[in-house]
């Protein structure tokens, strides 16, 4: 409030200082609060689709007709596709946006592990750029590229035959290195070409 003298000049000025320190203080400790639960949270999903994914595994291990056991097998990979991400995010630290370059190596070299593509005549080859994107957008892109890869395996090289599968993830048009938040609004590309 500025008080002023019949000439208009400032005389008096008055105002209220409040000292605002507890209020930020708190403010940090519930931020930090927060975070300590996101990250809690995250690793609890994570061993709980372990302990699902790893529940699978004996079950299918009662079977013997190859088709339940591959049904049981395509639920396992799955269940890891999603369990990937949230230890990708544990992990790292930052409980909002997950590096997708990183987990797509980690997800398609479990998959090759599961479908021992290392002992055969496929060949993966990978050429990404770093990618950031958002945990709901990083889990349902993870599972379809687990579709696609899991489809390419079986389905692209019959009776054993060998071949190659590329993976290349890069914003359309430029190549360069996608951030979901300062995105230009470009698509995502993954492709599998033949």
């Amino acid at each position: 409030f500025i008080q002023r003298d019949a000439e208009g000049h400032a005389t008096h000025f008055q105002g209220v200082v409040i000292d605002i320190t507890e209020r930020k203080v708190a403010e940090e400790a519930l931020a930090r609060a927060e975070q300590l639960r996101k990250k809690e949270i995250n690793h609890r999903i994570k061993n709980n689709l372990q302990i699902v994914s790893s529940l699978l595994d004996l079950q299918a291990e009662q079977f013997s007709d190859r088709k339940v056991i591959e049904a049981f097998k395509e639920s396992e990979s799955r269940i890891v596709s999603m369990s990937l991400i949230h230890e990708e995010l544990y992990e790292s630290g930052n409980l909002d946006i997950l590096d997708f370059s990183s987990y797509l190596r980690k997800l398609i070299a479990d998959l090759c592990r599961s479908y021992s593509t290392g002992s055969s005549a496929i060949r993966v080859n990978l050429n990404m750029k770093k990618v950031f994107l958002g945990v709901d957008t990083a889990v349902s892109l993870g599972i379809i590229i687990n579709e696609l890869f899991t489809n390419a395996i079986k389905y692209a090289f019959p009776q054993g035959k060998g071949g190659e599968i590329n993976v290349e993830l890069f914003e359309e048009g430029t190549g360069d290195t996608v951030n979901e938040k300062a995105s230009s609004g470009k698509p995502l590309i993954l492709k599998i070409p033949d």
